[in-house]
Formats: C-alpha cells, sequence, structure tokens
C-alpha cells in the first residue's frame, strides 16, 4: 500500500519577512535604536555599573570604624576634619523594613555623626575613586554635552537635609559637576542624576584615578560660595562649592547610602547585582589581605633566607592595579616564623629582598627573626586570630 502526504506550500520569502517584524513595544523600539547604547539601554545587557562594590556587601578591612580613610567597605572611603565628636563608619545590615531590602540590598554604608561644634571649616566626605582608563573604555562619549552618565543610589537621613554630590575628573584641566540633592528624615529616597559630558573632560588612559565620586553630608562655609550647580565647570579648588548649611553637621544625625550606580547611557537601569565572588575579585585588584583563624594557624609559606631572615611569598588572587605597600600586625604577640623544628617570634615585616620584591601579581614578605637554619623550608604563621598582613593597591 502506498501512503501519499501532501505538504503546505512554503514561501521561504515571506518567512524571512518575518524577521524584520518586532516583538511587542521593546522589540520595535529595538530596532529604532541609533547606537549601541541605546540598545543597551533597552534590554539592560552587558556590564552596566562602573562602580565596583555599590552594594557594600564586601568589607575586608572590617564593619566598623571611627577614623578617617579606607576602613571599612572595600573602594569607598571617608574623609572628615574640623570635627570634635566622634564619626562612625560602618557597613550597616538592612532589615525588610528597608525600602531597598525589597530590591536585593542586605548592606548599606552608615555614617553615624555624634554632633559637632559649629567649625566652618569642618567638612565629611563620602567618596569613590574610578581608574582613568575604566571611564576612557566605558564607552562614554564624554566630550559631547549629547551623551550622558547616569549615577543612582539609595539614600537616607535621620533629619530632613539637603546633602550635595560631586563629580571631579582629575587629568587635563580639572572639571567638576555638582548637585544639591533633598532627603526627608528617616526616608529612604531613590536619587537617580543624568550628566552630560562636556567638550573639556579628559580622561588619560592609565590606572591612576580620572573620576571621583563625592557624597557631601557637610562642607563648612570656608569651601562654599555658593557656586553654579548641574553644569561642569574648571575646578576652583575646594573653596568654591555651593553653599550648605550646618545643620546634619552639629545635629547627632545619620547618612546611609546604598546601591550606587554609574552607567553610560541617560536612562537608570535596575542596579546590576553580580555574585559575591565576582565582587570580592573586583574589590581585590585594591586591596587583599591574609587574616589569621581563631581555629587554625594561618600560614604562608616561605624558607629561611639566613639565620634571621625568613621569606614568604604571597601570590596575590588577582593581578591588582600597582604593586602594593604591605602592612600587617608583625609583632611577637602575633607572627611566628616557623621551620620544621621550632617556632621564632618575628619582630619587623616588609617587602624585601634582593630578588624582584613586589610586583601587581606577587610579592615577597621578609620578616626579621632569630635562630632560624638557613635554607631550611618554612612557614610565616599568624598566632592570634587578629593576626592579618594586607596589600593595598587603592587610588
Amino acid at each position: 500500500m502506498t501512503v501519499r502526504v501532501s505538504k503546505p506550500e512554503f514561501n521561504l520569502r515571506e518567512k524571512l519577512s518575518e524577521l524584520d517584524k518586532p516583538i511587542g513595544l521593546k522589540g520595535s523600539e529595538l530596532l529604532k535604536s541609533e547606537t549601541a547604547q541605546d540598545a543597551r539601554n533597552l534590554v539592560g545587557a552587558g556590564r552596566r555599573n562602573i562602580i565596583i562594590n555599590g552594594d557594600f556587601r564586601i568589607a575586608q578591612r572590617g564593619t566598623t570604624h571611627n577614623s578617617s580613610g579606607h576602613r571599612t567597605v572595600d573602594r569607598f572611603k571617608m574623609n572628615a576634619s574640623g570635627a570634635n565628636a566622634t564619626l562612625t563608619q560602618s557597613q550597616h545590615a538592612l532589615s525588610s523594613s528597608d525600602a531597598p531590602y525589597s530590591h536585593g540590598f542586605r548592606y548599606s554604608y552608615h555614617l553615624n555623626n555624634a554632633g559637632q561644634n559649629a567649625n566652618s571649616q569642618g567638612y565629611v566626605i563620602f567618596q569613590y575613586n574610578i581608574e582613568a582608563q575604566d571611564m576612557a573604555q566605558s564607552g562614554w562619549n564624554y566630550t559631547s554635552d549629547k551623551d550622558h552618565i547616569t549615577i543612582s543610589f539609595w539614600v537616607k537621613s535621620s533629619i530632613t537635609h539637603t546633602f550635595l554630590f560631586t563629580l571631579y575628573t582629575a587629568d587635563g584641566t580639572p572639571q567638576d559637576y555638582n548637585v544639591l540633592f533633598p532627603v526627608q528624615a528617616d526616608k529612604w529616597k531613590k536619587i537617580i542624576m543624568t550628566v552630560p559630558g562636556d567638550p573639556d573632560i579628559t580622561f588619560d588612559n592609565n590606572n591612576d584615578y580620572g573620576l571621583q565620586l563625592m557624597f557631601n553630608p557637610y562642607m563648612g562655609s570656608h569651601y562654599t560660595s555658593g557656586s553654579t550647580v548641574k553644569r561642569w565647570r574648571d575646578h576652583a579648588g575646594y573653596t568654591s562649592r555651593p553653599d550648605m548649611d550646618d545643620k546634619w553637621w552639629k545635629t547627632a544625625s545619620t547618612f546611609e547610602i546604598t546601591g550606587v550606580q554609574l552607567e553610560v547611557g541617560s536612562n537608570a537601569t535596575e542596579f546590576e547585582h553580580r555574585s559575591r565572588s565576582e565582587e570580592l575579585a573586583l574589590c581585590q585588584r585594591y586591596f587583599f589581605i591574609v587574616k589569621g583563624d581563631n581555629n587554625h594557624r594561618s600560614g604562608i609559606p616561605g624558607y629561611a633566607n639566613s639565620t634571621t631572615e625568613l621569606r614568604a611569598c604571597v601570590q596575590f588572587p588577582v593581578p591588582m592595579r600597582v604593586s602594593p605597600t604591605v602592612s600587617g600586625t608583625a609583632t611577637a604577640m602575633v607572627f611566628d616564623a616557623h621551620d620544621d623544628s621550632a617556632s621564632f617570634n618575628c619582630s619587623t615585616l616588609s617587602a624585601g629582598g634582593s630578588l624582584t620584591n613586589t610586583s601587581p601579581h606577587m610579592m615577597v614578605i621578609e620578616t626579621t627573626t632569630s635562630g632560624m637554619t638557613n635554607g631550611q623550608a618554612g612557614t610565616l604563621e599568624f598566632r592570634a586570630a587578629n593576626g592579618s598582613i594586607s596589600f593595598d593597591a587603592e587610588l
């Protein structure tokens, strides 16, 4: 028996023409995109956030500190001057009652101000530095006022206050761009700012810092002069910021921020949540720490270069920005130089040796001790949980 199967006619030309038809409103808009950035803005594709650790989940140095500098959350630092009372910066755990929590944020940067005396030369700045090459290669046509970057973040204050945000470019003729933004007491607010390019902006293609973001709870009158906001201008030093009142400075108050995102384009997309391991690796380009452990004797392998010196080699988990500086709690209370027979107290810690002692990839550490056997294999060990060696290549 023969079975005949008839097939419907297939018009290849008609089928191919259907590929030109967009699917839905976004599909129609996507076909109208004139630039690659327009398309990325619509689909949210690719790595968008230039900021590292904008959700403040990584805090290698610790979670709280009362001093200025890089002390808590990675990549960000607090600078303050003129304070007579405590300013405490910390990584703060959010709860489900915090508005950013429902957007996937679990941490914020929290600044607690105990309340200061009036001081025209006082200031508090929370800042972040970006490598010049990251801006030069970002895809932002920064010399055109038709091309934009967008900064977005969540912010909260314990008092109603108008804060200052500043962008500062370091290369060529430095430029700055100032924006004032009001915040109501005890209410989370999402801030979105779109900033155009400018013909006077320059970014060198190197690993020095090219763009600085500054969040200013307070700038004393010494630093302000009622300057124009929302436009680029030649940087006139740090004494020409927009006027600010001193309410936040003089009042026991807090400043809290999370979800900091800087992206190319004129639209603020949803925050780019990266995995913890990826975020940590990005942070370790700038800072890496080896810590002691309560339950195990953590150690770095090495050898006795002489009876009074142990050398240990540290391979960094990712290439660092530059050859880092090394520091540690290297006292007899914390470190041991160990060979297979005995333990020897260490008195100093440094990058050293006749070898090339440091690079962005690794570092040879020297410790001063006594009683070792020259040539003997050994380890540099932590004898306490608070022992640590840190490698710093921050901007």
